[in-house]
């Protein structure tokens, strides 16, 4: 692989060709960690890898002396190149990025134990198959098929969204639960749930035989309803209506002879009228006849010499006919009000009539308020029963709901099935972790059930610093192995005696691409040559730069 580095941070320019093991050795501030971070970003993808830092400032990325930084990784199959501050980077051919992990920009160890299972269980493909879900689930008894294929239906959309799915629907449960029954929900009392005032023998009767009671109870109320005549407002209103009959027959009649006596005043007034004949004309007012100078009127159709005493005449007879017509009136309208009135004691005389034939079909009551009441109570406690049996059945059909929903939460938790998945991996795991160690000559570094790490038997807080160091390493070097990266990058390597470091080139020997150390040593006459074990470059680092005179 070919690296070059300009201007990143402490590195002015770094360019070297290397298999297997890269050295990156020198003094404080040499600019080792800079050229480390450049290439495990550049391998990574993360080009902002350090905290706090963001594309708006990423020109503190950038050497004092440059104006842009660029670092390259280069080989056969493919390339990558990253740029600062634009945050950049392309690659081409078959350049297949290390994980965070490989890199050293993520420490495994430093993680909380939650935390670092859910991060195992994805760097070593540790998380379930779906039938290992499948046997999950059944062991709990979680066995209905709809919610079954309803969590398998929504594996794609990751673990935790499906634990919080079956956790909100549990809380839905439950809420319903308490809701119907008024109590707080227990996972111990659901099943057994009954109300207070429960009889014992509901247990053996089903819903069905309960409503049949309930319905047969209410129809033995309406019966003794009927019965026993327990409409006492209508038979009342009957009563009084029939009551009035007799009052009404005689208005009737009365009121039929005052029609009679208006029919035959209107008939008088009629023939009165007739018989003054026409309508009385006024005459017009005379005019001088033209012929002879005498004083004339119209009338009748004719000419008449005007006369005074003819003209009173003829208003007198009009104002006789005119009294004869508001007589005729008169009679007409008090006629109409007394067929009005014929007509409305007509109707009730009718109403009385019907209102005493319905009394006299109204059975007689046969049914004692005694048994009336019994009878009502019977039917309440029918009701009551059926209710309290219906609820019970809702409850306990909730309660194997929520009992289902609990369940498939447990499983689907993160301390559920796949922390069983990934204590039945971590064998194989553990297993390249020793491997790991005894290339190194280290004591084993072991991951116990609990995420709880610890190197040579000891919980690795209560380890030196470089133990710890190593641990992480390990644990680094078989992640990036299981992933197949193709740059590992790994720093600080100055912590580890020679034998330690002796113990790191030999386990890091032939297994990536490349891998590069950074160890800070103060002197180049002690820097370890890693060309002359064939094991691949070192670097002696100054000032950001490497020396013309560098010897691989």
């Amino acid at each position: 692989m070919k690296i070059q580095i300009d201007g990143f941070r402490g590195v002015r320019h770094l360019e070297v060709d290397v298999d297997g093991l890269l050295l990156l050795a020198g003094p404080n501030a040499a600019g080792k960690t800079s050229a480390c971070a450049a290439i495990a970003a550049t391998a990574s993808g993360k080009l902002l890898p350090f905290e706090g830092l963001k594309k708006n400032n990423a020109e503190l990325l950038v050497n004092d002396d440059a104006k842009a930084a660029a670092c390259m990784l280069s080989i056969p199959e493919g390339m990558a190149v990253a740029a600062w501050p634009a945050v950049e980077r392309v690659t081409e051919g078959r350049f297949i990025d290390s994980s965070l992990a490989a890199v050293g920009f993520e420490d495994i160890t430093t993680l909380k134990q939650d935390a670092r299972a859910e991060r195992l269980q994805e760097l070593i493909h540790a998380l379930p198959t779906e039938e290992e879900l499948k046997k999950a689930l059944k062991e709990a008894d979680v066995t209905n098929p709809k919610l079954v294929e309803a969590i398998i239906a929504d594996l794609p959309k990751g673990w935790d969204a499906m634990h919080a799915k079956v956790q909100k629907e549990g809380a839905k449960l439950k809420g319903q639960w308490e809701g119907l029954t008024g109590e707080r929900y227990g996972s111990a009392k659901a099943p057994l749930w009954r109300p207070k005032g429960w009889p014992l023998e509901l247990e053996s009767l089903s819903l069905e035989a309960l409503w049949a009671t309930r319905n047969a109870a209410y129809d033995a109320v309406l019966e003794l309803t009927r019965n026993a005549g327990t409409d006492e407002g209508r038979r009342a209103a009957l009563e009084e209506t029939a009551r009035n009959s007799a009052g009404v027959d005689n208005e009737l009649t009365s009121a039929r002879g005052v029609l009679a006596l208006r029919d035959s005043e209107l008939e008088a007034a009629r023939k009165a009228l007739g018989a003054a004949g026409a309508r009385p004309v006024l005459g017009e007012p005379p005019f001088i006849c033209p012929c002879c100078g005498a004083a004339v009127r119209l009338y009748g159709g004719g000419l008449q010499v005007a006369a005074a005493e003819d003209l009173e005449a003829q208003q007198e007879a009009l104002a006789a006919y005119l009294e004869l017509e508001k007589a005729v009136t008169k009679a007409e309208t008090a006629r109409s009000a007394a067929a009005v009135d014929v007509g409305v004691l007509t109707k009730k005389a009718q109403t009385a009539r019907e209102a005493q034939a319905q009394l006299d079909a109204m059975p007689k009551a046969t049914t004692a308020p005694q048994e009336l009441e019994a009878a009502k109570a019977a039917s309440r406690e029918a009701d009551e029963r059926h209710q309290m049996k219906q609820n019970v059945i809702a409850a306990s059909t909730l309660a194997e709901k929520i009992a289902l929903a609990n369940g498939a939460a447990k499983v689907l938790a993160p301390d559920g099935v796949r922390k069983d998945v990934l204590v039945e991996r971590l064998g194989d795991f553990n297993g390249e972790l020793v491997a790991i160690c005894q290339d190194a000559f280290w004591e084993p570094v072991h991951i116990d059930a609990d995420m709880s790490i610890s190197y040579g038997g000891r919980p690795l807080s209560l380890c030196s610093a470089s133990e710890q160091f190593r641990a992480k390493v390990t644990l680094q070097i078989a992640i990036a192995e299981r992933e197949k990266a193709p740059v590992v990058v790994i720093d600080g390597a100055d912590i580890l005696d020679r034998a330690g470091r002796n113990g790191l080139f030999n386990t890091l020997a032939d297994r990536f691409p490349l891998t590069v150390i950074g160890m800070t040593i103060l002197k180049r006459e002690d820097m370890p040559y890693l060309a002359k074990a064939g094991l691949g470059a070192s670097v002696w680092i100054e000032g950001g730069a490497v020396p013309v005179e560098q010897t691989a």
